[in-house]
């Protein structure tokens, strides 16, 4: 009935609508008529629902009766009892529940449950008549104290509307201990026509009893009324006064009304009184979901995860709580009640992320509008009440019983964990059980039937292991005569619990006396510990007598109590909450040990009495409550008050809570025994063993990411870290890992997942993993995410572009998408969206990949490979399962989707689902597959594109996979069907299984003769099958271990001649593909001197892949093969690529075909070496690439003592425009840098591509001069083979070699052996003192032979390969190239490297780091070109700093270009148009000082010629320079560049030849594009940025004053006698002495004075002369114009210069540029003549911008004052200058002086003096008149008089007779000339004169 009632109730409430007719009414005709139609369809589909599986009758008769008639009916099911409550299928029978007041006829509580959903009135017709309160009680002492269980069936029209009730809801009053859950209201009117105060809610009016609970309800388009404004309504309960009821799980959607006004607040709970109100996981609309009546009463509240739609800002709480707005720590606690959403927010999908604090998973579900109550489906499993038998386990430790359901566990409580005899048995839960709760209704208590046993006598003494499983709904209800209630209700002697759960636990021991607790009531022997266990919130033990969280009561023998936490509820039965025995609540005659515990709402422990109390010790407990809650402890005394404080820290709850708990509940051990969760801790479900994943992430032991070193990943936390780093470094630099042990990320032994691998912040949208990973066969267990947040899950969730991943294995694992939104999942990878992307060697095994939505995408080993991926998986396998919402999917085994570029898939397989699939007809054809096999044919696969593809398509995605049935892919089967799959090395057979990838990729199944792989003990070879296993390991494999040969070896039978007819065996080969997968030989290999036989490959046909053919293919890094010979060996290559522009080819050598190194070279240790090895004649090689011993190699590799005497030949290959190379020893090379062949020959051949870095004593032998070789005659052909120690020469025959040792190096001889400091031999060293040649860690220089190997390094011309590129070098040591102590030192000196070839070029990085260079000579005189310098070369990006040059000779002559510089003699760009500044060379803080003599045509101090730009900062040449031409220049000799770009900064240059560094010299020779900044130079200069100073100007301190933009203080060093130095190096001489010149002073005044320039000689007597200003007293001359430092030489400077003259004026001066403008100050007929004044013009201004104007609008007298702060002294004679303008044609006027007794124009005067009659002026121009007078007054005014237009400016009065001035100059010397100097800036300048402007009479300037 359940499905008709639900389209019954759909199709009533459209219907209710629609009868209603208030959703049609306010719209237009229009939206009428799609309501109706909407309504006829909606009609017809529940139509057709209903009538699919019921009759039309049934709908009639179910409408016909479902309608209440407003009577009681009685119950026809069910006793009342929690077993078996009554059943309740109609309105009659749920109004007789509620008048019943829940209880029977004592009292007794009662228990009911909803079977039907009800209509209380008919909602489809509106008609509302029957009326729920009118009769449901009749006075206020109604209490419903019984249980009601709604199953989640709606009550429809829930009614009431009359006069003489003020209780009104479905329940009018809940009493104690009253619990309604799972109710639905719907479509409920309450009203009243009572004019008084009315409590009115949907669920109870008021709660009026202690634990009352209302949970999962909700009601619905209710609307709820109140006439009077005093009345109390809510949403689900008007009013809460009980202790503390739980309100949870609820929501209303409706309406509140009171006085006619809508109620905006209450919408679940409308008034708390008294006592605290729970209200957790609710939500409303329309309404704030709480209310009170005043400020007191709102904080009663205590709530949790709320939610609505309008805020209490905007709510009556601000309205009728005044206190709201004004107190702000209450607005604050309210406003956090509940979260404010919008609508939006709270509907649909958007909802699961706002309302985040609701269980989506099992309470609430998400619909198209707001959330809904999940329906409660009972679980069929929960224990029916009965006792069950084991089925398995006999009850021993090793096999204890296995407890699945609550029978069992009902047994075993109920048996006292013993046998017969007493002997305590052993228990494991498998499975979490659900005991039923209430509404199972079965006590969990000893049955009575038991006799024997009683609360007594019962003794547990078992042991039980919870396994971290569940035990829910534990119950016993109120009534029984149970006293010990508990899991166990007692426990004896011995007894253990461990690994307990409990949740949902509701417990009421009402009998007296009782005890109660969550795992036992009282512990009764000795030896009990109880650990590991866990009590949820959910759950509340109640007791008469005694009630604790864990054991109420500790009787005998200190039980132990470790790692246990509390968290539930514990009350006495009259209601009163126990704050205080949370662990253990009650110990008497005994002790109890608490460890690692918590309780939360309880102090831990409690007892009786102050001796009890003590019996406690506590270690690492914690508690929310504080030691103030224990009984009795108000009356301790202070001391046992102390120690019962101690035995639990205090801690909030933010601080136990999250993360937090971490930090803060030290002593708990989170990485093994306790979790932290979003609230409180719990103990881990298992206790982790040390092998699982804590969830963290762990930092790197070994590696350090390189190739060559990759981080080593041996636990989850390692694992996490690199997935997270996305495998790069801090600059996006992909790194590099291996895998070294098996991973367990979870607890797959115990089926414990809990560790999410994705759930971190870092997996966002921009994650993406780029690194390179090798899991070496290591299998990772338990990779778990059961996600709803992520779009991208996997061990990778996203890898980008060159990510390679490989030999990972993946089992045990479960990846979930929980997300209702697209998602991609895949085992390896989420999704993959970067280019050249690899995947190889992986499996996944017994693992679910799984998604919520079917728009998501999964595949078995990538989820989505989509863009821009170009991805290639090979030798991969799925086996296990995939679903989408729950279903199976059968596509995509391998790669769930593809989209846009080609994936290539070969040697694949997956069960149960097609390898790939993809979403169209396009993207299904971009799969390049070969050899995948599957047991899902394409037809049946559900390939999301398959009906659409064209049948010619269907057929060929067919045949990209082999269909096998499980018979055929499984054992030895596989070998015959499965084509292409390299059995032994990569793939092994399982014998019933399908197939596996080989742990121990590249090996067979073969043991070597003896050994142990040390050097020691050398793993032995004497078969054909255990070299055959060398030579296929890995790199892993083979890496420093040792290998040696103990006979010949024939790989195939030789001594037959015809050999090679008889189908020879084909010799191991490998390609590309093997080396990415590790293929390559990097061990020590020992011939003994043995040969190996028969040799023989034959590759051709086309060609993918380079091939690589020999004895080993592939030798790698480290890799060192000595003393092997082969003989009878043919190797053929006649294969190539389709495509002819391809390199591909084969690379043929008889020992090895290839060294490929791709990590980077530390030292030579890490080269490939080969010595005294050899190739007899009857070796033939013939391929594209051919080297008798080695085919070919890209870096460091050493080729000693060896010979080949065979054929190498590029005849195969015929097409002529195919490039091929043949080689006598070592093959296809391209550089020669990290290349060492010595000491060997070979026959007929070059004996390299490309010349090595080191190349000593080799020969090539003519075949026809073959015999020249045999006997004593090979000493002197080849004369310089190490005859002394490996080579012996035999009689007749070819000269044969001893066996070399390890160690052996036959260029020893060769090398350069001088010691750091000494002198240089003229040789080349070996090694670098040390480093890498990384920026961190450089090439370390400390000797002559090691600068010298760096010059050698630069000899090789190959630009793309030149062995300095990108590589740094620094000095750690002076060099002496030679002695240079005597003074003929050149006439037996070691002669340094010239360059003949500019591209050989210096591009690295050269750190003299403050260290010098000495006796640098090269003496050339040749007609090629030729570049001497210390580095003769460099080219782009190449950087030389830190070095100083001394003692030095480099003359370059001849015809020809010649060069010569000290620190390089060439710039070579070979990137020619548009090279990068970041690229040019850079030479910085280096210098050469006068010992050194540079001759050649272009010259230059530092770097002679430059084609293009080069940086040059902060270096100095004082050498000598020789050149017959102009090319030269003492810093940067010549330059043709011609675009801006070099730049040469903080130089100088003072030549020790004066003359020519007058004449010639310069710091370039042509300046027109280079940039020059602060430089300096001894000789005239012509470029901006570039300072002339003396050679007398740049010697001791005159360089500080002098070189003003050079660091002293850091960067250079002032030398006394001497030019300046840098500081970094020691102390060396740069000396210059040359004379100095006359220099010039210039004067300023800054007037109209003018004074001649006087000349002179440097440091030579000056006298200055004294000018004299009339006006102006003279100060001294100073450097500036802004006259702050005084000049006060008294001999003349070292340069020419400008000195400026300071005046004070003596007199006062008015220019009215400023003037106090007031009345006091001007006449009436005057304005104040400025720019804001109307008519301005700056022509009636004679000097700044103002002056004063007399308008002239009248005759009269009319004065202004002529300064208010200065005064003139009373009987001095002054001469006044003033300046007069009129703006008028024929003016006449009289100008007077007033002298006035006050600074105010209105006081009275002593006098009036005519000063000047004002006539003839000319309009438009100033004239200046002169008045001498004695000042009678300290202030005068100028009167005018007449209606003349007059402007004034620029009174000037002059006491007659001042002091003009007489200048004594300071103390003179040293010590004026230094202070002087301090502020002199530039030196040498052109000297500066300053302007002051002033304007004419037409106002121009």
């Amino acid at each position: 009935m359940r499905r008709l009632h639900k389209s019954a109730n759909l199709l009533r409430l459209y219907a209710s609508g629609a009868a209603k007719g208030y959703k049609f009414m306010k719209q237009d005709i229009r939206s009428r008529i799609s309501h109706i139609v909407t309504y006829i369809l909606v009609v017809s589909i529940i139509a057709s629902a209903v009538v699919c599986n019921f009759t039309v009758n049934n709908i009639s008769a179910f409408a016909a009766a479902e309608i209440w008639d407003g009577k009681s009916a009685e119950f026809t099911e069910g006793d009342g009892t929690a077993a078996n409550p009554y059943k309740i299928t109609n309105g009659g029978q749920l109004y007789k529940m509620a008048q019943s007041e829940g209880k029977d006829s004592s009292g007794k509580a009662l228990y009911y449950e909803i079977t039907e959903d009800i209509y209380l009135n008919d909602v489809n017709s509106g008609s509302y008549t029957n009326d729920w309160v009118k009769n449901v009680y009749s006075n206020d002492n109604y209490r419903f104290i019984g249980t009601v269980d709604g199953n989640c069936h709606t009550v429809y029209g829930l009614y009431a509307n009359n006069k003489w009730k003020n209780r009104i809801a479905l329940f009018p009053y809940l009493g104690a201990n009253a619990a309604v859950k799972n109710i639905r209201l719907s479509n409920a009117k309450l009203t009243t026509a009572l004019d008084s105060k009315v409590y009115i809610g949907t669920i109870a009016a008021q709660v009026k009893g202690a634990n009352v609970t209302v949970s999962g309800c909700s009601s619905e388009s209710s609307e709820i009324t109140a006439l009077n404004a005093s009345s109390v309504v809510g949403g689900i309960i008007a009013s809460a006064e009980s202790s503390a009821p739980v309100i949870e799980n609820c929501a209303f959607i409706g309406t509140l009304n009171k006085a006619g006004a809508a109620v905006t607040a209450g919408g679940i709970v409308g008034l708390a009184y008294s006592n605290n109100a729970k209200v957790r996981s609710c939500y409303s609309v329309g309404s704030f979901p709480i209310f009170s009546d005043n400020a007191t009463n709102i904080q009663k509240y205590t709530c949790e995860n709320l939610y609505t739609n309008v805020s209490a800002e905007n709510s009556d709480i601000k309205t009728k709580i005044a206190e709201y707005s004004t107190v702000a720590s209450l607005k604050t606690k309210v406003d956090g009640y509940s979260a404010v959403l919008t609508d939006a927010q709270m509907q649909g999908e958007s909802a699961r992320t706002n309302m985040s604090g609701f269980d989506f998973d099992n309470i609430w579900e998400i619909t198209s509008s707001y959330p809904t109550l999940r329906a409660v489906v009972k679980n069929p499993n929960a224990w029916d009440g009965n006792t069950a038998e084991f089925t398995e386990g006999s009850g021993t430790k090793e096999d204890p019983y296995k407890i699945a359901n609550g029978g069992q566990l009902f047994k075993m409580m109920t048996s006292q964990g013993k046998d017969a005899d007493g002997n305590g048995l052993y228990y494991e839960i498998t499975e979490d059980i659900d005991l039923g709760g209430v509404s199972g209704g079965h006590n969990w208590k000893i049955k009575n039937t038991q006799a024997t046993v009683t609360d007594g006598n019962y003794s547990f003494t078992g042991h039980l292991d919870g396994k971290g499983h569940t035990i829910k709904g534990m119950y016993l209800a109120a009534g029984t005569d149970i006293a010990r209630a508990a899991l166990i209700p007692a426990l004896g002697a011995g007894a253990t619990v461990t690994n307990v759960i409990i949740s949902g636990a509701n417990i009421n021991a009402t009998a007296d006396k009782s005890y109660a607790a969550a795992i036992t009531a009282e512990v009764r022997g000795k030896n009990v510990t109880v650990s590991s266990c866990f009590v949820d919130s959910s759950s509340v033990f109640t007791a008469k007598g005694n009630v604790g969280g864990i054991i109420c009561a500790a009787k005998n023998n200190a039980p132990v109590i470790n790692n246990c936490g509390f968290t539930g509820t514990l009350k006495k039965t009259d209601g009163t909450a126990v704050t205080a025995g949370g662990i253990v609540a009650l110990v008497y005659s005994s002790k109890a040990v608490l460890n690692n515990c918590y309780s939360i709402g309880a102090y831990p422990v409690d007892a009786d009495n102050a001796t009890n109390i003590q019996a406690y010790t506590c270690k690492n407990v914690y508690s929310d409550k504080s030691a103030d809650a224990v009984t009795g402890y108000s009356g301790y005394p202070d001391w046992l008050k102390n120690n019962v404080s101690a035995y639990s820290k205090a801690l909030t709850t933010e601080q136990m809570t999250g993360e937090n708990a971490r930090a803060n509940m030290t002593g708990f051990d989170f990485d093994k025994v306790w979790s932290t969760t979003a609230t409180y801790p719990v103990p881990r479900t298992v206790i982790i063993n040390d092998n699982v994943w804590d969830g963290k992430s762990e930092d790197f032991e070994d590696g350090d990411g390189t190739k060559k070193n990759p981080y080593q990943i041996k636990t989850g936390g390692q694992l996490f870290k690199m997935m997270t780093s996305g495998g790069k470094d801090a600059d996006g630099k992909a790194l590099y890992y291996t895998i070294k042990s098996d991973i367990y990320l979870n607890d797959v032994d115990n089926g414990v997942y809990t560790n999410d691998w994705v759930n971190n912040d870092s997996i966002n949208d921009k994650y993406s993993f780029i690194g390179n990973v090798d899991g070496n066969g290591n299998t990772i267990y338990g990779l778990y995410a059961s996600n709803g947040n992520k779009s991208r899950i996997g061990l990778f969730p996203y890898l980008g572009e060159g990510a390679v991943i490989r030999n990972i294995r993946i089992s045990n694992s479960s990846l979930n998408a929980t997300a209702a939104s697209k998602v991609y999942v895949g085992a390896v990878a989420g999704q993959i969206a970067g280019k050249n992307v690899e995947i190889s060697g992986c499996a996944v095994e017994s693992t679910a990949v799984s998604a919520k939505t079917e728009a998501s995408v999964i595949g078995g080993i990538i989820g989505s490979a989509y863009g821009k991926a170009d991805v290639s998986v090979t030798n991969c396998y799925f086996n296990g399962t995939l679903k989408k919402n729950n279903t199976e999917v059968k596509a995509g085994g391998i790669v769930g989707l593809q989209w846009s570029n080609p994936v290539k898939l070969n040697n694949c397989y997956s069960v149960g689902s097609f390898p790939i699939n993809a979403d169209n007809a396009t993207n299904i054809q971009q799969f390049v597959c070969k050899n995948l096999y599957s047991d899902v044919k394409a037809e049946n696969a559900g390939i999301g594109c398959y009906n659409d593809c064209p049948d010619t398509l269907k057929t060929a995605i067919g045949n990209w996979v082999a269909v096998l049935t499980a018979e055929q892919m499984q054992g030895e089967n596989a070998k015959e069907n499965m084509q292409g799959f390299e059995w032994g090395r990569i793939w092994e057979t399982v014998d019933g299984g399908y197939p596996v990838l080989v742990k121990r990729s590249g090996s067979a199944d073969v043991e070597y003769a003896g050994g142990e792989g040390t050097k020691a003990d050398p793993y032995q070879i004497e078969t054909v099958a255990q070299l055959r296993r060398m030579v296929t390991s890995s790199a892993a494999e083979t890496s420093g271990k040792y290998y040696i040969l103990t006979k010949d070896i024939y790989i195939n039978d030789t001594t037959d001649a015809n050999w090679l007819s008889n189908n020879p065996s084909q010799w191991v080969t490998a390609t590309i593909i093997d080396y990415n997968a590790g293929t390559k030989f990097c061990g020590t290999f020992n011939g003994q001197g043995y040969t190996v036989h028969g040799i023989y490959a034959n590759i051709s046909g086309e060609l993918q892949y380079d091939t690589y053919a020999g004895l080993i293919p592939i030798l790698g890094k480290g890799a060192h093969v000595l003393n092997v010979r082969v003989s009878d060996c043919v190797i053929e290559g006649s294969a190539l690529p389709a495509d002819k522009t391809r390199a591909t080819g084969v690379f043929a050598g008889a020992v090895a075909g290839q060294v490929k190194i791709t990590e980077k070279l530390e030292s030579e240790n890490d080269w490939a070496k080969i010595s005294g090895c050899g190739a007899d004649e009857t070796v033939k090689l013939n391929a594209r690439y051919v080297g008798g011993i080695l085919g070919g190699a890209n870096k460091g590799t050493m080729m000693d003592a060896c010979y080949f005497r065979g054929s190498a030949s590029n005849s195969v290959i015929t097409d002529k425009e195919i490039t091929v190379f043949s080689n006598g020893l070592l093959g296809n090379t391209w550089s020669s840098a990290d290349f060492s062949l010595s000491n060997s020959y070979a026959v007929g051949k070059s004996l390299f591509r490309t010349e090595p870095e080191v190349y000593l004593n080799c020969y090539t032998v003519s075949e026809t001069e073959l015999d020249s070789i045999k006997g004593e005659n090979a000493k002197t052909v080849m004369p310089n083979l190490d005859w002394a120690n490996i080579w012996n020469t035999v009689a007749d025959a070819y000269p044969e070699l001893e066996n070399v040792s390890y160690s052996y190096d036959g260029r020893e001889p060769y090398f350069d052996t001088a010691k750091k400091g000494e002198v240089w031999g003229g040789k080349v060293a070996k090694y670098f003192a040390g480093g890498t040649g990384t920026e961190s860690n450089p090439y370390i220089i400390e000797t002559a032979g090691q600068l010298a190997k760096l010059l050698r390094l630069t000899a090789n011309s190959d630009i793309a390969t030149n062995a300095t590129k990108g590589k740094y070098y620094k000095l750690t040591a002076d060099i002496k190239l030679n002695d240079t102590s005597k003074s003929n030192w050149k006439d037996n000196a070691n002669e340094w490297f010239d360059s003949k070839n500019y591209n050989q070029a210096f591009f690295g990085n050269l750190d003299g780091n403050g260290h010098i260079v000495s006796g640098i000579y090269i003496n050339v005189n040749r007609e090629t070109s030729a570049y001497g310098a210390l580095i003769p070369v460099i080219a782009e990006g190449a950087v030389i700093k830190n070095i100083g040059v001394t003692n030095s000779h480099i003359k370059v002559l001849g015809d020809g270009e010649k060069h010569a510089g000290a620190i390089s003699s060439y710039v070579r760009i070979y990137e020619y148009k548009n090279t990068p500044e970041d690229k040019y060379p850079v030479i910085s803080h280096c210098f050469a000082d006068s010992t050194v003599t540079l001759e050649a045509y272009y010259t230059g101090g530092i770097l002679a010629s430059s084609g293009r730009s080069v940086k040059i900062d902060t270096c100095f040449f004082t050498g000598k320079m020789i050149t017959s031409a102009e090319k030269r220049g003492s810093i940067l000799g010549y330059t043709w560049v011609v675009s801006e770009g070099t730049q040469i900064s903080n130089c100088y240059a003072a030549m020790q030849d004066y003359g020519s560094v007058i004449q010639t010299s310069r710091i370039d020779y042509k300046v027109d594009f280079t940039k020059y900044t602060d430089c300096y130079s001894a000789s005239p200069q012509y470029a901006d940025g570039i300072t002339r100073v003396y050679i007398d100007g740049m010697r001791g301190n005159n360089a500080v004053k002098n070189m003003k933009a050079f660091d002293f203080e850091n960067v250079w060093l002032a030398r006394d006698g001497e030019t300046p130095g840098l500081r970094m190096f020691d102390k060396n001489s740069y000396n210059n002495e040359n004379h100095s010149d006359n220099v010039s002073v210039s004067f300023s005044t800054d007037s109209e004075v003018v004074v001649a320039p006087i000349n002179g000689v440097s440091s030579q007597p000056m006298t200055l002369p004294v000018p004299v200003r009339e006006g102006y007293r003279f100060d001294g001359w100073y450097v500036y114009p802004e006259l702050d430092v005084p000049f006060t030489m008294t001999t003349f400077p070292f340069f020419s210069m400008t000195v400026y003259a300071k005046w004070s004026l003596v007199g006062i001066k008015q220019d009215f540029e400023s003037f106090e403008n007031t009345e006091y100050d001007l006449g009436e007929d005057y304005e104040y003549f400025r720019p804001q004044t109307a008519g301005y013009s700056s022509r009636y201004v004679y000097d700044g911008a103002k002056s004063m104007h007399r308008i002239g609008a009248t005759a009269d007298d009319s004065d202004f004052l002529l300064f208010y702060r200065d005064s003139l002294e009373v009987g001095r004679t002054y001469v006044m200058k003033y300046w007069v303008l009129t703006d008028e044609d024929d003016t006449k006027a009289t100008v007077s002086l007033v002298h006035a007794t006050w600074p105010d124009i209105n006081e009275p005067n002593v006098g009036v003096q005519k000063m000047a009659d004002i006539k003839g002026l000319v309009k438009g121009e100033w004239k200046e008149y002169t008045h001498t007078f004695t000042a009678k007054t300290k202030w005068v005014s100028i009167r005018t008089t007449g209606n003349a237009s007059l402007y004034f400016d620029n009174f000037f009065l002059i006491p007659v007779g001042y002091d003009a001035g007489n200048i004594t100059l300071p103390a003179t010397g040293n010590t004026a000339i230094a202070v002087w100097l301090s502020a002199i800036m530039l030196a040498g300048a052109a000297a500066v004169t300053f302007y002051r402007f002033r304007k004419t009479a037409d106002g121009k300037h």
